[in-house]
């Protein structure tokens, strides 16, 4: 009787072990994952290796760009990385169908001289205060009126050739394919005007990095970011002026490239 019973039970004890061992990794699994969420714990000992190892990474990723930040942020600001505006592309099957991978390539050829300016250019020290706080001083390279600039000049190539923007609508694909083409092109002929985004006026930028005890406090990342890359300089936004100023300045670098012969007039898409 005790043998028929213990035959009845066996499988019975099977099953409860296995979901006891099912729930025990699934629960362990959600917290290696929501740790893998969690925000990189940054520090007064650690900060300087964040910003050179990290924050201008050429492999930062959307989940590492929330990890630093602790929010996704626009790529516009986003300096270096596939997550970056200058780096952003168009769905791979987009990029066959449309055959861009030559526009790919004069992105990948001239990013790098845009990455290697701003880090020679861009400068900074710190100390700590008497709060506790970082005391920065930030020598910024203009990337963010780079990348504006850039930005701006894509849309005006756009506007040049007349293409129609409701195909965003209608066909985004396509209009994903061009974006990636003027914007190819825009990096070239500004590849010949990043000496028009060096810090020629000694422009020091004075921040204060805030920490709760020794852990930095949330938006502090994200504004070293925007301080390394001039947004708040008031030397800056002087300099580069309002979105009319803007617009000159890019039909000028694509008026010049013409005349120089770097972009076809009749065909500004076309890679010479």
């Amino acid at each position: 009787m005790k043998k028929r019973y213990l035959i009845i039970l066996f499988p019975i004890i099977l099953i409860i072990i296995g979901i006891i061992i099912y729930f025990d990794n699934f629960i362990s699994e959600k917290a290696i994952n929501k740790k893998n969420d969690a925000n990189i714990i940054i520090n007064k000992k650690n900060i300087d290796t964040i910003i050179k190892n990290d924050l201008f990474s050429e492999n930062l990723t959307k989940s590492d760009i929330k990890k630093i930040y602790g929010y996704n942020i626009s790529d516009i600001i986003i300096p270096f990385g596939k997550e970056s505006y200058l780096e952003n592309k168009p769905d791979e099957y987009i990029i066959k169908e449309y055959n861009l991978n030559v526009y790919e390539e004069l992105i990948d050829k001239y990013k790098l001289n845009v990455r290697k300016r701003f880090l020679d250019s861009m400068k900074y020290e710190y100390k700590e205060n008497s709060n506790g706080n970082l005391n920065f001083k930030i020598i910024p390279w203009y990337y963010f009126y780079y990348s504006t600039d850039l930005n701006a000049l894509t849309d005006y190539i756009l506007t040049y050739i007349n293409y129609d923007k409701n195909k965003i609508e209608s066909n985004n694909d396509e209009y994903l394919a061009y974006e990636y083409q003027a914007k190819a092109i825009s990096v070239m002929i500004m590849d010949a005007y990043l000496e028009n985004y060096d810090n020629r006026d000694n422009d020091i930028i004075n921040f204060s990095m805030k920490f709760n005890k020794e852990n930095v406090e949330k938006n502090e990342m994200y504004n070293l970011l925007i301080s390394m890359e001039g947004l708040n300089s008031e030397k800056a936004s002087l300099k580069y002026g309002t979105e009319e100023r803007q617009q000159e300045r890019v039909a000028k670098y694509l008026d010049e490239s013409f005349s120089k012969g770097i972009v076809d007039k009749t065909n500004p898409l076309k890679i010479r």
